[in-house]
């Protein structure tokens, strides 16, 4: 069946918003859960401290461990393991409830630790022949980080149905920035550590 259209007969569009080179920072604080967004910012803004971490760590197995290049990239790889493992902590996330929660728990228990062991890592004075304790505790704190980044980034997913024109470009874009702003930030405090010890 033809529908007959005369000259009178207009269809209107809905014009877009127009944006602005802060339209997704507006969003982002608006138009999605608070507590996520913090969480969100949190979790990217750590993401940084990777770039840190590696950087310390090479100093670390060469000034302090006294290693040569080879056993020091076999460390090097064992603190990276838990990135490839990323998709069983998503899987054992997503099926066991902790306290009572499927993510909350263990965003909390992995935040907590993290910090625990980023503090003790960063007070704690190495002997040499410490080198395998060394790469436990960053492997333990790439642990978390790689747990904690499949629940944020689902957490991600559901805010973005709460803008599906914009969602999933404002908090991309939100979690670069906040990735941008922990990398600045630990690369500082890593040279600062570095220069006083």
């Amino acid at each position: 069946m033809l529908v007959e259209m005369n000259e009178e007969d207009t269809i209107s569009f809905v014009e877009p918003l127009k944006r602005t080179m802060s339209t997704w920072l507006v969003n982002s604080l608006t138009e999605y859960d608070r507590k996520t967004i913090f969480l969100v910012a949190v979790q990217f803004f750590s993401e940084g401290a990777m770039f840190m971490i590696c950087l310390l760590s090479t100093l670390m197995f060469r000034d302090v461990f006294l290693m040569e290049p080879e056993y020091a990239t076999l460390h090097l790889a064992a603190i990276c393991l838990p990135e490839g493992l990323i998709f069983f902590f998503s899987i054992i996330s997503d099926t066991v409830n902790l306290f009572g929660s499927p993510r909350r728990g263990y965003i909390l228990l992995m935040s907590f630790l993290m910090v625990g062991l980023s503090v003790l890592v960063a007070n704690y004075h190495f002997k040499p022949e410490q080198a395998g304790l060394f790469t436990l505790l960053v492997s333990l704190i790439v642990f978390t980080r790689a747990w904690l980044a499949p629940i944020i980034e689902s957490l991600m997913v559901i805010q973005m149905k709460k803008d599906p024109e914009y969602g999933a470009e404002d908090l991309e874009t939100f979690g670069t920035f906040t990735t941008a702003l922990g990398q600045v930030f630990y690369c500082i405090l890593g040279g600062w550590m570095m220069f006083w010890s």
